[in-house]
């Protein structure tokens, strides 16, 4: 029976808790993720991914969706409210879908990895706060 990511989730070694993380890839910008363990799944190419196989949106829509619904940054992630848990779900029941060798191996339709281990990303700061404290006083 494959092992599918609810199960990893579920597993109670390694602080058993599933977070949302901000994490950098590459020398590209931030990505919002799922992280469990070692393991890091990118949120917007899961959700391009679930657009694509799940519901039959061609490619390159599903890629534009994907980046409305799942920002870069989790500030936005927040200000998009509801509609940003939404985009999490569709995306989490997706990876719950797959199991943890078909995702090390899939790329969401645009040709993002879905799954990383902690070791080939970097975690960032949740949130990137940007501090105007005394701002009137320098007028």
């Amino acid at each position: 029976m494959p092992v599918t990511v609810k199960d990893l989730i579920e597993k109670k070694g390694r602080g058993g808790k599933m977070r949302v993380v901000t994490f950098k890839k590459d020398k590209s910008g931030s990505s919002i993720g799922l992280m469990h363990g070692d393991k890091i799944a990118d949120l917007r190419a899961a959700f391009e991914k679930s657009l694509a196989e799940g519901k039959g949106v061609p490619a390159k829509r599903a890629k534009e969706e994907a980046s409305q619904q799942i920002p870069d940054s989790m500030l936005d992630l927040i200000n998009r409210g509801d509609d940003g848990i939404a985009g999490i779900k569709q995306a989490y029941e997706f990876l719950n879908r797959s199991d943890e060798k078909s995702l090390s191996q899939a790329s969401s339709p645009g040709g993002e990895r879905i799954l990383y281990e902690k070791s080939e990303v970097q975690i960032l700061k949740p949130l990137e706060v940007f501090r105007a404290l005394n701002v009137g006083a320098n007028y």
